[in-house]
């Protein structure tokens, strides 16, 4: 699901307890949770999209997806207008991202698949979750030197009775089959095949995407292009050598200070402690021995 995003109208602490609340199925840790919040906290002025397009000619064009899917309050609709706008032949899609809205993702992918002209795919970093499956839009799909693409199953989240919730599980089983159709109809193999690959969230280096048949071939990093680097968190299998962001320490209010013990707190607790120690004797008002400067042990 996409993350949580600030409202024009909500404060940070309200948005974060909200974010909280609504992520806590996704991110069951606390912690993890908590800076995901954060993180979408400090995004909230970014106007920036998650794609470009450029050197749109009549020839060629070259778009850029190069952050989380579906972020920034920009929507799969806008990319795919834009998409169809293109008189290109042909196309190249340059791919770094961690993925995003599955839903998203597939009508990225048919979009692609319907345009006229020529589709060639270069995973220039990462190519995780559905970002892997838009590549499989492509004629040819090429890996960068030291990218990664990555497979998992579709997550989801509802809110509601148990109907609602065997409902979505169906929606998610049935979005599964699609996107292994996805991979099968480039690599081979069938369905059952590449949901149980996907069930184990599968990372592919460069030549092992090649190998089984998700990309085509290798070529060489494109020196100009900037290559991000992404909080994986949320992902449950993710391989050392993948690089990732650190995740933003999460923010805690300042404790309230404790204040100094006064000469007469003290007392009345040394006072409760003699008590304690010699629960034989009578009833002592200890408060009136602070008083006089005197103590249980002088009696």
């Amino acid at each position: 699901m996409p993350l949580p995003k600030p409202r024009e109208d909500e404060e940070k602490n309200e948005f974060v307890s909200r974010c909280m609340s609504e992520l806590k199925e996704e991110y069951p840790d606390k912690a993890q949770r908590a800076a995901v919040c954060y993180a979408q906290w400090r995004r909230k002025d970014d106007v920036k999209s998650w794609y470009e397009i450029r050197n749109a000619t009549e020839e060629e064009a070259e778009i850029l997806i190069y952050d989380e899917i579906g972020y920034w309050g920009v929507t799969a609709s806008d990319f795919v207008k834009e998409l169809n706008g293109l008189k290109a032949k042909t196309i190249t899609l340059r791919v770094n991202s961690p993925g995003g809205d599955v839903f998203d993702g597939v009508a990225i992918y048919n979009a692609l698949k319907r345009h006229p002209a020529s589709v060639h795919a270069v995973v220039d970093g990462l190519a995780a979750s559905s970002a892997s499956f838009i590549t499989q839009a492509a004629d040819t799909v090429l890996m960068a030197t030291g990218s990664t693409m990555m497979i998992h199953e579709p997550h989801g989240m509802t809110m509601g009775d148990a109907a609602d919730h065997a409902k979505m599980s169906e929606v998610l089983d049935q979005m599964g089959d699609n996107i292994a159709s996805f991979y099968a109809g480039r690599a081979g193999g069938d369905e059952p095949l590449w949901r149980s690959r996907m069930k184990v969230e599968s990372w592919y280096r460069a030549q092992e995407a090649v190998d089984i048949g998700l990309a085509d071939g290798l070529v060489g990093n494109k020196t100009e292009n900037r290559v991000g680097i992404f909080n994986l968190s949320k992902f449950s299998n993710v391989p050392d050598w993948v690089p990732q962001a650190v995740a933003p320490p999460i923010e805690e209010p300042e404790p309230e200070p404790i204040p100094e013990p006064s000469p007469i707190t003290e007392g009345l607790r040394e006072g409760v402690a003699q008590v304690v120690k010699r629960p034989g004797l009578p009833p002592f008002d200890f408060r009136e021995a602070v008083k006089a400067g005197t103590s249980r042990e002088g009696d």
